[in-house]
């Protein structure tokens, strides 16, 4: 399984700044056979980002969860 989870945003018409709030929650789990009982654990987190739109502005926002981002 993957460890991405993307969207794509579509803003109003009109719309040039404003916050943006993006919530997340996952699950992970020890992943060794021998381990009877893995530990699992719930991870959440809440983001409110400011943006701006512009014509020479990124065209990808990176928000990591209890990890790295491996698109840099």
């Amino acid at each position: 399984a993957g460890t991405d989870l993307g969207r794509d945003l579509a803003l109003a018409d009109g719309v040039t700044e404003g916050v943006l709030h993006v919530s997340a929650m996952a699950a992970s789990c020890d992943d060794d056979p021998a381990n009877e009982y893995p530990a699992c654990h719930v991870h959440q987190q809440d983001w409110g980002v400011p943006v701006r739109v512009t014509a020479a502005g990124e065209s990808r926002l990176a928000l990591v969860l209890a990890g790295m981002d491996e698109q840099g």
